[in-house]
């Protein structure tokens, strides 16, 4: 049976279940996201999918096309153009994963 389940998170993007009160507090959120990428960016296309999968409003920041956006991914990737870098509320993440950026949000 937990094959099934852990299938089943696997599907939708999420390695845990959020409690109800987790997904309230999603949905109510008035963080901000902005995600940084760029074109061609198979890690970026996954979880913009997974994003709008759970219904979350974001930027998007085109870091070839904004050299600010750009040179801030730089800043909090070590010095590396790495994407999908997000910001979510005051926090930055460089690659998360969904996960990850459901968690910003609850905290």
């Amino acid at each position: 049976m937990a094959g099934i389940w852990n299938a089943l998170r696997s599907l939708i993007g999420v390695s845990r279940w959020r409690t109800p009160a987790e997904l309230e507090r999603i949905a109510m959120t008035d963080k901000t996201i902005t995600m940084y990428w760029r074109p061609g960016c198979g890690f970026c296309a996954a979880l913009e999918r997974q994003m709008v999968k759970h219904e979350l409003n974001f930027e998007k920041r085109n870091i070839w096309d904004d050299s600010e956006a750009a040179a801030f991914v730089r800043s909090v990737a070590r010095g590396n153009e790495t994407v999908p870098t997000l910001v979510v509320g005051e926090s930055s993440m460089v690659n998360p994963s969904i996960d990850e950026v459901l968690t910003a949000l609850v905290r």
